[in-house]
Order: structure tokens, then C-alpha cells, then sequence
């Protein structure tokens, strides 16, 4: 039985474009029943919930200018890029900004998404729980995980959206501008190019110069603190052309709704000393590359091989095995270990004949890596 006949169409999005959005964008509002962006309760009378705790912090319309202002020159010189309030979409996390992208692809009419491998998980599965065609390139340890996506794939696909990871995630190795540029120059006018930049740790970040001015359609997505290992603060952000601001906030709203006042405060007192912000990245990622030369001088001659991680903080290990059967076997030894670990299928790694992945944090007490690298070297011996 369709029981859509009893409702009538939900006409909100397109009234509110035509009639409430300018009101809103002005300022000029008689009142607001709907009680959205200027609340009161009585609550802070009897409690510590005062109203700067009670406000809603939603980057809708221009109501966070205020505060996005704030945070613009940290931005802009971390792509080395004059960002505007509308270049820029403010979200709880870079998964919430990934799950909010791909809700904007498919508004957009966006039906198929590339995605790089090894790839987020979470990327995965938002694609899939949204409807989208997932096509996965395969990207092989001993071709040193070269992506090759060719003119003729993105032809049977178009319009789609590649979706890419810098650094590319469980490798921790960077992009390059050039081989962007390449392949920016054989998408049509309706792909995008979406950029998942969660664990960046370089100022200016590596694809600075590679952005909606060379591609109107290119989106990335940037956590503030995420690159630092602090992980309590939930901020992040969408960087994206002005044309688009309008549909992606419509489906930030759908997907998120308000930010925490606090990490948004968090963020603003960070991107006031933009020096000091520049040397927490830089101790981030020297405790990053250190932890890792410790890792490779403790596998020498071993099984195993580590991502050559130079950016971010989540690599891997690939473990040799002798045999495609063993690969039950290694899981098996290193619960016996009471080592819990994620392999390669669930980091989107595609199959390898006698290779296990397991993902790496360098974010992580020493003897997590060095120790767990000791029983997955001992494997088989």
C-alpha cells in the first residue's frame, strides 16, 4: 500500500529559498517562532547553562560569520588561499564532513563514486547507506600503490565523484599536485574531485595550490585538530567554491544540525596564534616519523613491511604469509596474543596473494607499536 498519497509534499527547502533565506541572511526578522537561531530558557536561572551554552551553533545561512571570521585567516593560510565565510562549512568532524558531501553529490545528481584504495571505511559505507554506485580502484603493494584512473573510466562512470585521501589513509604518503592537475584535466563539468584531508599535518598543507581555482568542483575536507592527535575537539570543515555553499549547508543541516560551542570556541583560540599552531603540527608529526624509523630499525630482516608514512598518522604493516590460507591462521595467532587488530579488507586494501595488512597508529604509546610488531614478526616461526 503507498501511504505517500495521505502527505503532501514537503515544500519547505524551496519556500524558504524564495521567501525566508533573504530574511534571515539580513537580519531582518520581526520574529521567529520556530525558535532556530535565537533561543531563551529559563534553565540558566537554576543551573550553569548560561545562554552562550543555550544558543545553537549551526553554520546555516551567515549566522556563524561572526565566528567564521575568526577562523578565516588560519584557514586561508593553511591552503595559502583567501578564503571567504562561504568557501567554508563548518561540521562536527571530517566524517560527518565526508557523510555530508556525499549527501550533496547526490542532491547534485552525483550517482557514481571512485573511491582511491585503500580508502576510509566510513566513506565506504555512507556511499552504500546513501544509494551510490561504489567503484573501487585497486591499488597494488609492489606497483608502490599507484592510482591509475583512466580518462575511460571516468567516461563509463561520468558524472561521478572521485574521492580521494591526503595523506592516502593506511599509507600515509601524500598526493601529488601534478598527477591532481592530470587527472582534474579529464573530468567533465559535472564530476568532482572530493579530498578527505582529516589527518593533514603540513602547513601550508601539500595540496595548497591545487583547489576550486583550478577546478571549480574540487572539495576537500579538513579536521583543525584531528592532525594533532587531539581528538576530544569536534571540529572540522568543508573548503569548497561559493557556488556550492548554499546546497551543502541544506545538507550539513540534514546531516548534523548544530557544532559544540566549545571546540568551536577551541578552535577559535588556536587559529588566534597561527605560529603556535604551525609548531603543534610540526611536534605531531616528528613524534609520527620518529615512532616510525623506531618500527622499521625493529623489523629488519623481518616478515613484515611498513607504509613508508611521511604525513597523517595512520599507516600499516604488511605481513608476508606463505599461503592465502594462512591469512585465518595470522588472525587466530594474534587474538591468541590478545593482540585485537584491523586488516586490509576492513582498510579497503584489495586482495594480495600472501600479504595481510594491519593498520598502524602512530598516535600511540611506543610499546603498542614496537611489541605488536614483535608478535606479528614471531608469526609462523
Amino acid at each position: 500500500m503507498d501511504f505517500n498519497k495521505y502527505f503532501d509534499k514537503d515544500e519547505y527547502p524551496e519556500l524558504n529559498r524564495q521567501f525566508f533565506l533573504p530574511l534571515r541572511e539580513s537580519g531582518d526578522i520581526s520574529a521567529d517562532p520556530s525558535g532556530w537561531t535565537d533561543t531563551h530558557s529559563n534553565v540558566d536561572i537554576y543551573s550553569p547553562f548560561k545562554q552562550e551554552i543555550q544558543n545553537y551553533y549551526s553554520d546555516f545561512y551567515s549566522q556563524l560569520n561572526p565566528l567564521k571570521n575568526k577562523l578565516l585567516p588560519l584557514f586561508s593560510e593553511w591552503d595559502d588561499i583567501s578564503l571567504l565565510p562561504e568557501n567554508i562549512t563548518l561540521c562536527h568532524s571530517a566524517t560527518v564532513g565526508s557523510a555530508i558531501t556525499l549527501a550533496f553529490l547526490k542532491a547534485k545528481g552525483i550517482k557514481n563514486v571512485i573511491l582511491e584504495t585503500p580508502n576510509y571505511f566510513a566513506t565506504y559505507y555512507q556511499a552504500e547507506i546513501l544509494g551510490l554506485n561504489i567503484v573501487r580502484i585497486p591499488t597494488y603493494h609492489e606497483q608502490g600503490y599507484w592510482l591509475n584512473i583512466s580518462k575511460e573510466i571516468i567516461k563509463c562512470y561520468s558524472p561521478c565523484a572521485i574521492f580521494l585521501t591526503q595523506p592516502r589513509t593506511a599509507l600515509g604518503i601524500n598526493q601529488e599536485t601534478t598527477d591532481l592537475l592530470k587527472l582534474s584535466a579529464m573530468l567533465n563539468p559535472n564530476d568532482f574531485i572530493i579530498i578527505d584531508e582529516a589527518t593533514e599535518q603540513m602547513f601550508p598543507s601539500k595540496l595548497y595550490d591545487f583547489n576550486f581555482n583550478n577546478f571549480e568542483n574540487v572539495i576537500k575536507i579538513r579536521s583543525v585538530f584531528k592532525g594533532m592527535g587531539v581528538n576530544g575537539v569536534r571540529i572540522a570543515y568543508i573548503i569548497h567554491h561559493t557556488r556550492h555553499r548554499a546546497l551543502i549547508a541544506e545538507e550539513m543541516e540534514v546531516m548534523q544540525g548544530a557544532l559544540d560551542i566549545h571546540s568551536l570556541k577551541m578552535a577559535i583560540e588556536i587559529a588566534a596564534d597561527i605560529p603556535r599552531f604551525k609548531q603543534l603540527l610540526y611536534i605531531a608529526n616528528s613524534q609520527v616519523i620518529d615512532l616510525r624509523k623506531k618500527a622499521q630499525n625493529h623489523i629488519i630482516g623481518s616478515n613484515c613491511h611498513l607504509s613508508q608514512i611521511t604525513n597523517g598518522y595512520i599507516g600499516s604493516v604488511a605481513v608476508r604469509l606463505s599461503g592465502e590460507n594462512e591469512k585465518r591462521e595470522f588472525v587466530e595467532y594474534c587474538a591468541r596474543k590478545k593482540m585485537p587488530i584491523i586488516i586490509g579488507s576492513s582498510m579497503g586494501f584489495p586482495k594480495h596473494n600472501e600479504l595481510e595488512f594491519v593498520r598502524l597508529n602512530y598516535f600511540n604509546r611506543e610499546r603498542h607499536i614496537l611489541d605488536g610488531l614483535d608478535i606479528m614478526t614471531s608469526f609462523g616461526q
